[in-house]
């Protein structure tokens, strides 16, 4: 049975591929020549290195750069800041990576997989977060190097009507993906600290309660941020309802 969805579709490539390092990109995204090359070396020079990823330049972006230290961190607290397009500096261990540019070790990779249950139409936004916070755990280095990049002319999303997550639906997704990677897969203690920062105080795009307020009454399109927030709420409780249904199959 064929099974839409960027998540099976990676799982298949997974299953047939044969080599020990799998690298991934998207179809709206070209490669630089020595995107391989950069990537074959920094395993070979670590045979601890789990996954390896860089910078997407994305088409129409004038971001100024910020360090690569910076990029793909999950603060203590919750706080994911992403940035991968906008790395400038030195290769620089991370949390999570980009998954228009990233690379795997089969070793790494297996025993995390890409998780049927994250959620999304087509799409599964944030499914980064699965894969990259479970290798990081099992005790395997995450990379990010601004050298190992693609040119990113960053397309439409099948089930999102914007980049932005303009469909409720996806928003939704995106809420349940991330939170659920992190309560999976952070420490026990982070786990109802990381909720709770999501619940209250969220982000730009899927916002929590404090992050709604101040949206409404900037902008007073108080339907439209309570839409939001309201799509991106229950997106993080379902996630806790998924964590409930993996510790349940643990027990069986």
């Amino acid at each position: 049975m064929r099974v839409p969805g960027v998540v099976a579709a990676m799982d298949v490539g997974r299953a047939a591929a044969t080599g020990d390092i799998m690298a991934f990109t998207d179809d709206d995204a070209v490669p630089d020549p020595d995107w391989l090359w950069r990537i074959a070396r920094h395993f070979e020079g670590d045979q601890g290195m789990g996954a390896v990823g860089g910078r997407d330049r994305l088409a129409g972006y004038d971001d100024p750069p910020i360090p690569s230290q910076a990029v793909g961190r999950v603060h203590w607290y919750g706080r994911a800041v992403g940035g991968h397009h906008r790395g400038a500096g030195t290769p620089e261990p991370t949390d999570v990576l980009k998954g228009v540019n990233v690379a795997f070790r089969r070793a790494a990779l297996d025993p995390v997989g890409f998780d049927q249950r994250l959620r999304g139409s087509g799409a599964q936004p944030n499914w980064e977060f699965a894969v990259c916070l479970g290798i990081r755990r099992a005790g395997w280095r995450v990379l990010y190097d601004p050298a190992v990049a693609v040119a990113h002319d960053e397309g439409p999303r099948f089930g999102a009507t914007d980049r932005r997550f303009g469909d409720l639906s996806q928003l939704s997704a995106a809420a349940h993906n991330q939170t659920y990677a992190m309560i999976r897969w952070l420490s026990p203690w982070r786990k109802p600290v990381v909720l709770t920062y999501e619940l209250v105080v969220g982000s730009r795009i899927a916002p929590g309660v404090l992050t709604a307020l101040e949206q409404g009454f900037r902008t007073r399109q108080w339907r439209r941020v309570l839409r939001r927030l309201g799509a991106a709420t229950r997106g993080r409780f379902d996630a806790l309802r998924t964590y409930g249904s993996v510790l349940r199959n643990r027990s069986q």
